[in-house]
């Protein structure tokens, strides 16, 4: 998965020769715009850290949420909460009305399992103002709480950068 790609590069590894120039390009309010260079194509994604983190699990967690460009009909939502998940799916919750699961774990990634969630998904997060993220680890619960402010530009800007390639 490309989100799990641009993760280790972004936050991780950074040396591998098939990623380089990674550059932050805008900061919308809570959303951080990135582009960088995958094997000579130019690949462009978002990121927005949590503004409250839960009281599990926070010496070391490095929490957030991300959403990769994929083509100018499809993008890709990814979160991670910092732990290894359990294999029950991850929630999000916009505004504490509307609950999205994330059924595909991996790790410490979660992801949704079609292209159509991810539009449904990336729409309500356009609409909204913040996002809880649960996930669970061993017994205890986890929740993330994300404020979409600055997503909706954020995110045209994303497409802007990577549709002008």
């Amino acid at each position: 998965m490309r989100s799990l790609f641009i993760f280790l590069i972004f936050f991780s590894i950074g040396t591998l020769a098939s990623v380089s120039n990674v550059q932050l390009n805008e900061k919308y309010k809570d959303w951080l715009v990135y582009t960088a260079l995958e094997d000579g194509e130019k690949v462009c994604y978002i990121v927005s850290h949590p503004k409250k983190k839960s009281e599990h699990y926070t010496a070391d967690r490095k929490p957030y949420v991300m959403v990769s460009y994929v083509d100018k009909k499809a993008d890709e939502v990814s979160v991670t909460s910092g732990f290894q998940y359990n294999n029950e799916p991850v929630v999000l919750n916009i505004d504490k009305k509307i609950k999205y699961q994330l059924p595909i774990i991996q790790g410490s990634f979660a992801w949704t399992d079609d292209t159509k969630m991810d539009q449904d998904l990336i729409l309500k997060m356009k609409q909204g103002l913040s996002m809880v993220v649960n996930g669970k680890v061993k017994t205890a619960n986890v929740d993330d709480t994300y404020s979409l402010l600055g997503f909706q530009k954020a995110y045209q800007k994303m497409h802007y950068l990577c549709h002008t390639k």
